[in-house]
C-alpha cells in the first residue's frame, strides 16, 4: 500500500541521494503537517511514500548522532561500559533542559525519537505501534553498530589513502590497531578512548574466533541469501509492481517467495507449482521454510488452503517456522506482527491439532540436501549401469544370432560339399548333423572346430 507523504519532500529523490545521509539527519520540516506521514508496519517496519527518506535510516543517524560513551547502568556493582543498546539509551539520561518540539526528555532514547518525530508524522491512533517499532528499530541497529563500524573502519582507512574499496572487500580485511586508531568514525571521533575500546576488541583473538566461526556458518549455505538487495520486503514489491506495472504489491508469502527467486526485474509472479523443485529459489531455507508454511496451512485450514489469498496469518507463520530462531521469524521477519509466543500457541492447541515439530536449522536442511543429492546421483549411477547392461546384453544376443547364422550357413556349406563328394564316390552320406544352439563359447568352436561340422568328433587323447 503506498501511503501520501507531506507537501515538502526535502530529501531522498531518485538520482539524489547525498553522501551526507550517512552521517546527518534531513533538514528539519516546519509544522508538523509539512513532515513525512508514515504509518508502523510490522515490527520494524513503515508505509510511507516511495520519495520520502526511509525512517528507519534516519533513526540510524540519530543513534550515531547522540552516541553516549561510557555509561553506567543502575545496579549495584556494574562498571562502565560502552553505551551500545537501546538499554544504555533508555537508561542514560538527557542533557540538563532537553526540550525537542515542546517536550521535555528525561532519557537519550527520547531525545532520539522526539528528533525523528520532528521529521515525521503519524496519524491518530498509531502511537503505541510506532513507539514499539522504533523500539525494535533501534534494538537493531545498536546490535549491529559494531559490525558495521568495523568495516567501515577499514573503507575509510584506506578511503585517505586514496584507495578505494568495496564493503565486501573491506570485510574481508583486518587492521592493526594503530591503522583503525586512524579512521574513527564521525559518531565517535571525540570519544576516542570509547573508539579505542573497540579497537581493542576487534583486534583480540577472541573476535576473531568467533568472526570467523560465523564466516563458516555462511559459506555453509548454498546460494545467496535474497535478491532484495538493501531494499525491505515491502520495497522490493512496489518495484516490481511499478517495472511491470502490475495492479497491486503481492501479499507477504508471495513477496518472500518471489525475492528468494530472482531480482524484481526478472521474477515473475509466484505461482503455487513453483515449490514443487526447490531449485527455483535460491537455497534450500527459504524453500524449506515456504514449504513447510504450505503444509502447515492445508493440514490447519484444509486441502484448499491459498497461500496468495489474503494476508499472511502470522501464527502460521511461527508453527512453520517453530518460533522466533535468533528473535527472527521466518518469514516476513519484521514486517508482520505476532504477539503469541510459540509455547503460548502449543498451550491453545487442541489435541486433535497436527503436531508442531522443532524448525531444522540451515546446516540441517544442507546436510539433508547433501544426503538427497548423493542419493539420487547413486540411483542415476544405476539406472546408467542397468542401461547400458540392457544394451550390452541386446548387442550380445543379436551378435549370438548373427554367430549362429554365419555357423549355420558354412555347416550347410561343408555339408553340400561333403554330399557332393560322397554322390562321386558311390556312397551314401550321413544325415545333417545339429547346428549346436548359439552362444559365445560354442558358437566360436563350432565355426573353427571342423568335426563339429562334420558330425565327427575327435579322439580322446590317451593318458600316459
Amino acid at each position: 500500500m503506498l501511503m501520501m507523504a507531506g507537501s515538502r519532500l526535502i530529501l531522498g529523490r531518485r538520482g539524489h541521494r547525498l553522501p551526507a545521509w550517512l552521517y546527518t539527519a534531513p533538514v528539519r520540516a516546519g509544522a508538523r503537517e509539512q513532515r513525512w506521514l508514515i504509518f508502523p508496519d510490522g515490527e520494524r517496519g513503515w508505509d510511507h511514500h516511495q520519495n520520502v527518506r526511509r525512517p528507519n535510516s534516519v533513526l540510524g543517524v540519530l543513534c550515531r548522532q547522540n552516541f553516549l560513551g561510557f555509561v553506567t547502568l543502575p545496579g549495584e556493582g556494574r562498571l562502565p561500559e560502552l553505551g551500545l543498546s537501546w538499554e544504555h539509551y533508555m537508561a542514560a539520561p538527557a542533557p540538563p533542559g532537553e526540550i525537542i518540539d515542546g517536550v521535555l526528555c528525561d532519557t537519550t532514547a527520547d531525545v532520539v525519537t522526539r528528533k525523528f518525530w520532528t521529521f515525521y508524522r503519524y496519524e491518530e491512533g498509531y502511537e503505541e505501534d510506532a513507539a514499539n517499532v522504533i523500539d525494535n528499530v533501534c534494538k537493531r541497529l545498536l546490535q549491529n553498530l559494531r559490525h558495521k563500524a568495523q568495516v567501515q573502519a577499514v573503507r575509510d582507512y584506506y578511503a585517505l589513502r586514496g584507495i578505494k574499496k568495496t564493503k565486501p572487500a573491506c570485510r574481508e580485511k583486518f587492521l592493526s590497531k594503530e591503522e583503525y586508531m586512524k579512521a574513527p568514525p564521525r559518531w565517535c571521533a571525540d570519544r576516542m578512548d570509547c573508539w579505542e575500546v573497540l579497537v581493542n576488541e576487534w583486534c583480540s583473538t577472541e573476535w576473531l574466533a568467533v568472526h570467523n566461526e560465523a564466516k563458516d556458518k555462511c559459506a555453509q549455505m548454498e546460494g545467496v541469501p535474497h535478491h532484495q538487495g538493501s531494499s525491505k520486503l515491502y520495497r522490493f514489491g512496489w518495484n516490481w509492481a511499478r517495472y511491470n506495472k502490475a495492479d497491486k504489491v503481492p501479499e507477504v508469502y508471495d513477496l518472500y517467495a518471489m525475492a528468494h527467486t530472482a531480482s524484481y526485474k526478472k521474477v515473475k509472479a509466484f505461482s503455487p507449482s513453483d515449490l514443487d523443485d526447490p531449485n527455483n529459489f535460491t537455497n534450500i531455507s527459504s524453500h524449506d521454510k515456504l514449504v513447510k508454511y504450505r503444509d502447515q496451512g492445508k493440514a490447519r485450514k484444509g486441502e484448499d488452503f491459498n497461500l496468495s489469498q489474503g494476508p499472511i496469518d502470522p501464527e502460521l507463520v511461527m508453527i512453520a517456522g517453530g518460533g522466533r530462531s535468533h528473535g527472527s521469524i521466518a518469514i516476513g521477519d519484521g514486517l508482520i506482527r505476532c504477539p503469541s509466543t510459540l509455547p503460548e500457541i502449543k498451550a491453545r492447541r487442541s489435541k486433535s491439532a497436527p503436531e508442531i515439530r522443532p524448525h531444522e536449522r540451515p546446516v540441517q536442511l544442507a546436510f539433508k540436501a547433501a544426503i538427497q543429492s548423493e542419493r539420487d546421483r547413486m540411483e542415476k549411477l544405476l539406472a546408467e549401469a542397468a542401461e547400458r547392461q540392457q544394451e550390452l546384453e541386446e548387442r550380445t544376443a543379436k551378435m549370438l544370432e548373427e554367430e549362429r547364422a554365419r555357423n549355420d550357413m558354412q555347416a550347410r556349406a561343408m555339408y553340400d560339399l561333403l554330399v557332393s563328394v560322397c554322390e562321386k564316390a558311390g556312397q551314401t552320406a550321413p544325415p545333417m548333423p545339429e547346428i549346436a544352439p548359439g552362444t559365445t563359447r560354442n558358437s566360436r568352436q563350432a565355426s573353427h572346430d571342423p568335426s563339429r561340422a562334420t558330425g565327427t568328433s575327435q579322439p580322446a587323447p590317451t593318458p600316459p
